[in-house]
């Protein structure tokens, strides 16, 4: 394999910029959000033009997360096959180079960890984008018929409560006049019995219910890809810092002046890392005392 070079490294970290991703993702999560409230509008459908936008804006999203997660793995792969130069330092003193080896191996290792956060925010992101998508076709596919369902159990709340307390009957001894006056009597029957039933469901609407359902799964996914966005904008920033000091060790060894740059990016990355174990960790015993339950 060719040798890589402190300038290989530097235009491999150089090339990964989200800006364009993270841009996409909020234009196409505000989108998602205004799709979901012309669904649940009788008046629902989206203008052509608007659709075809919403869509390009998707195809964007994945062409530049597969981008990002190419140029990741890339400069994983540079990182993993560097060779320190420990030669470029023998006229060093002793203290100095091992300071160099040290911080090296540490902004290394802070390097890709940072990189596998980055390309694994990107992977859920997408499976959320994903998943609200199929949620949302669902909802596209069956919009209108939800929408009259919700109409006729509006209108059946409507005739319980405003039904009338007497009972309409013809005047007549005819056949077919004495059958209407029979049906109005079961109609008034079945009423009588099970109005407060049919009144409660009327108005606890399934439709309604399902619909508030939806939007609360859907606005709770849309705060975690905002949530997750931001994680992925503050690792990059710790990405390019951390990529400045790497290629800083790396040509022209360890310095006194960079201590406290390096000190509080290992601080600050090991920090991170501890809150996010400690957080894999209580779910998984949140997840576990539910199942036992």
């Amino acid at each position: 394999m060719e040798k890589i070079t402190v300038e290989d490294l530097a235009n491999a970290i150089r090339t990964i910029n989200p800006k364009r991703y993270t841009v996409q993702l909020e234009r196409y999560v505000k989108s998602a959000a205004v799709l979901d409230r012309t669904l649940g509008s009788e008046n629902g459908g989206w203008p052509e033009k608007r659709r075809r936008s919403h869509e390009a804006c998707y195809e964007d999203i994945q062409r530049e997360a597969s981008r990002i997660q190419k140029q990741s793995t890339l400069t994983v792969n540079r990182l993993i096959h560097f060779r320190f130069p420990a030669d470029d330092f023998q006229g060093d003193i002793p203290e100095r180079k091992r300071q160099t080896k040290i911080y090296f191996s540490k902004i290394k290792k802070q390097q890709m960890e940072v990189l596998s956060a980055i390309t694994d925010e990107i992977d859920i992101i997408q499976s959320m984008i994903d998943h609200s998508r199929k949620m949302q076709s669902v909802l596209m596919t069956h919009s209108e018929t939800l929408l009259k369902t919700a109409g006729l159990m509006s209108i059946i709340r409507e005739r319980i409560v405003r039904r009338p307390t007497t009972l309409l009957r013809l005047a007549g001894r005819d056949r077919k006049i004495q059958q209407l006056n029979d049906t109005f009597q079961r109609i008034q029957d079945f009423e009588n019995t099970h109005a407060e039933g049919i009144r409660r469901d009327a108005e606890e609407n399934p439709v309604t219910s399902a619909m508030s359902s939806y939007y609360r799964l859907t606005q709770g996914t849309y705060s975690e890809i905002e949530r997750r966005k931001t994680v992925i904008e503050q690792c990059i920033k710790d990405l390019k810092r951390g990529g400045k000091l790497l290629l800083k060790l790396a040509s022209k060894g360890y310095s006194p002046m960079m201590k406290r740059s390096l000190d509080m990016l290992v601080y600050q990355h090991e920090d991170r890392t501890r809150d996010f174990h400690h957080h894999i960790r209580e779910n998984r015993i949140l997840l576990y005392s539910d199942s036992e339950h």
